[in-house]
């Protein structure tokens, strides 16, 4: 009986180093997208001209929660998109973020990077 255990311990051991341990392939995951009725936005749109022929469109979308203050705008240039968020100003409104720096005054308006 003592010489059958090792022996049965070996094959055990044989049997389970000898499978292969099969590990499925990594599946790609599926982005969702949630897509926005654009006719059900509240809000206005422009569209400015710049020097060089070059457009800037400037979206002043009312919130829910804010239907009275205008919080944020999203500022479209050359393809990009920024959302920028209203700064306190003592002429006019200043948007920015990160990158973009959007000033609207009464006879003009300005795009600027925040690098200068």
């Amino acid at each position: 009986m003592l010489k059958k255990i090792p022996l049965i311990f070996t094959a055990l051991l044989l049997a389970g180093c000898t499978q292969n341990a099969s590990v499925p392939p990594p599946q790609a995951q599926k982005m969702q997208v949630e897509k926005v009725d654009k006719a059900l936005q509240k809000g206005e749109a422009d569209r400015y001209l710049c020097q060089d022929d070059k457009l800037v469109r400037v979206v002043h979308a009312t919130h829910k929660k804010y239907k009275k203050n205008l919080h944020y705008v999203t500022v479209t240039f050359q393809g990009v998109s920024e959302k920028l968020t209203l700064m306190i100003s003592e002429r006019g409104k200043n948007y920015a973020n990160i990158r973009w720096m959007w000033q609207e005054r009464d006879d003009f308006s300005t795009l600027k990077t925040n690098l200068g």
